[in-house]
Parts: C-alpha cells; structure tokens; sequence
C-alpha cells in the first residue's frame, strides 16, 4: 500500500534522520486544495534543495469524525502520483508511526 519499487542501496538509510517536515497539526480546518498546495510546496521545495528524506505528520485522526485521519488519504494520494516520489509509508514509530509519513524522494 503506497510503496514503490526498492531501490539498492545503503542498508541503513531507514535510519537516518529525515532532513524536513511538514507537520498540519494546528492548522485547523483544511479544504482539499489547500492540503495538496501545502504538500505540493513542500515537496518541490525538498526537491530543489537536493533532499532524499522527509517526513508529513497528518496526525491518526483520533479527534476527527469516526476516529480516522482525514488529511492522510489526501496525502497518500497525492504521494502516489508525484513524479519526486520513491516511496512513502508509515513513519518509524519514534517518528509518529501511522501518524506520519516517511518519503523518499528522486
């Protein structure tokens, strides 16, 4: 689910420390179109600067209706169809884990 092909490479990069994040914790209510501005920003910005690893708290939607996130299926969408996108899923767990979002970009 939202995973891509692997790369071959150093075995230990899952363990580096992402080098951005984009977090929507305390931004109150999000339309649709502003959550992919936001996501489409910080994506290309990451990719201009050259990074490989960042990271989007979505949050677990705890206190959303139904107890679901509303805004990581918007960005799971949008992840799944962007060009810079290597692969995304699941934060480590000191990270957020099904909270977060670990992606690897091109």
């Amino acid at each position: 689910m939202g995973r891509r092909k692997k790369k071959q490479g150093n075995k230990y990069a899952e363990l580096a420390e992402p080098q951005s994040t984009l977090d929507f914790h305390g931004r109150g209510i999000l339309m649709r179109e502003e959550i992919v501005t936001m996501l489409n920003e910080f994506i290309e910005g990451a990719v201009l600067e050259g990074l490989e690893h960042v990271i989007i708290v979505t949050g677990k939607g705890l206190h959303s209706h139904g107890g679901e996130s509303v805004i990581r299926p918007i960005v799971n969408n949008f992840l799944s169809e962007h060009d810079s996108v290597k692969s995304f899923g699941n934060a480590a767990m000191n990270r957020g884990g099904s909270g977060a979002v670990e992606v690897k970009l091109y």
